[in-house]
């Protein structure tokens, strides 16, 4: 059955295609935990120190720990799909005929979806001994080499295949230092298809698929009631929850979004829905993946009710002095973060959270001074006026 809080109606092509390769070739692996990883030792240490008063803290809780512990992963997010480009493109390139470069291609490109880390290591070895080979056959013969392999081909060849290993690399020199830090980091994990949870809290580096895995073993945990779901688009995942019958989206930090909110801020019109399905099966959970239907923007509107906002900030940030003394205006911007708003007690408060973390870390120690704030609404920003207390006088 379909869930009664999504918005049916004529799939979006490029998401059907992106939704078959997910549940049919590996693609969910990326992102959906196994058995396992729902009873990491780490995570139920960790999940001790983030329980709330509230669902509204819990979650909050959540995305500000990730928002304050984990990088996110720049190399892990763009590096390898750099190279299984390069690695895809060389194939044209080699000097063998058209049907075995479309044979070569096709092979690579199945071994990346089901298993990334395993298509590089037999594709540099591919490549490599069929480059080498041809070197060797110029070296013999380079005039008679020419009828078969043309100079120019090579060339290119060996240009991408020295980019390749330029990068490569740039990120063995990059991660000999963090490998000092983090004993047992390996660099082949910069390419994993999967991060396992335990590696995602100890290198405290992550993509948004793994943030969407151990969020999603976290919510798990919390609350193993709720329905856990995942929201998909081309190139991104991230996990949400349903309360009270409304999906919130964890989406790697502050604030929690609503299906619309998240839409917004992603320039979204629709995005497919899983849901995550922990079956008992002998004594052993199976984790499966199930598609619930495929979301659309509903509510376009982007007015904050500063008010209320600035009423709920108040709070968080414990103001509650009368003091007649003179105050300076700090000015801090928050860009594009009308998109994130909702009229919704669990965002309002997760906004509030937001704010009160960037102002710690713009004020540092003049935090404790703030006297009052006003939140005032820019088109798609937010500016929050910060009036802290003058002691120089």
């Amino acid at each position: 059955m379909k869930s009664n809080i999504l918005s049916e109606f004529k799939e979006d092509p490029l998401l059907s295609i992106i939704d078959f390769l997910t549940r049919y070739f590996g693609g969910k692996k990326q992102f959906l935990p196994n058995s396992d990883e729902l009873e990491n030792k780490g995570v139920i240490e960790l999940l001790e120190r983030l329980k709330g008063k509230s669902k509204k803290e819990t979650l909050s809780n959540l995305l500000e720990w990730q928002n304050r512990n984990i990088i996110f992963w720049t190399d892990r997010m763009y590096y390898s799909l750099i190279l299984y480009l390069l690695l895809i493109i060389s194939v044209y390139f080699l000097p063998v005929n058209d049907v075995t470069k479309n044979i070569l291609a096709f092979i690579l490109v199945l071994m990346g979806i089901v298993n990334f880390t395993l298509m590089l290591s037999y594709g540099i070895t591919l490549i490599a001994t069929i480059l080498i080979f041809t070197l060797w056959v110029f070296s013999v013969n380079p005039l008679q080499a020419q009828k078969f392999y043309p100079v120019a081909q090579l060339v290119i060849l060996s240009l991408i295949f020295g980019a390749f290993l330029a990068l490569v690399g740039y990120l063995t020199l990059k991660y000999s230092a963090l490998k000092s830090r983090i004993p047992g980091f390996e660099l082949k994990d910069t390419f994993n298809v999967s991060l396992q949870v335990d590696k995602i809290l100890k290198y405290r580096l992550a993509v948004c698929k793994d943030y969407a895995k151990l969020t999603a073993v976290l919510l798990h945990n919390l609350f193993p009631n709720s329905q856990i779901y995942f929201i998909s688009i081309p190139w991104h995942v991230a996990t949400g929850i349903e309360v009270n019958g409304k999906l919130y989206f964890l989406d790697q930090k502050l604030p929690v979004l609503t299906l619309d909110s998240w839409l917004r801020v992603w320039n979204r019109k629709t995005a497919t829905i899983y849901q995550l399905k922990v079956l008992d099966l002998k004594n052993r959970k199976k984790l499966v993946l199930e598609k619930r239907g495929i979301a659309k923007l509903a509510n376009h509107s982007m007015s904050v009710n500063t008010e209320k906002l600035t009423e709920e900030a108040t709070k968080q940030l414990k103001i509650n002095r009368t003091s007649q003394k003179e105050t300076s205006a700090s000015k801090i911007p928050f860009l594009n973060f009308v998109k994130c708003y909702d009229d919704e007690e669990i965002v309002v408060y997760s906004m509030a959270r937001a704010i009160k973390l960037k102002l710690e870390n713009e004020l540092c120690s003049n935090f404790e001074n703030i006297e009052k704030i006003e939140i005032k609404q820019d088109e798609e920003d937010l500016i929050v006026f910060a009036y802290l207390i003058n002691k120089c006088r």
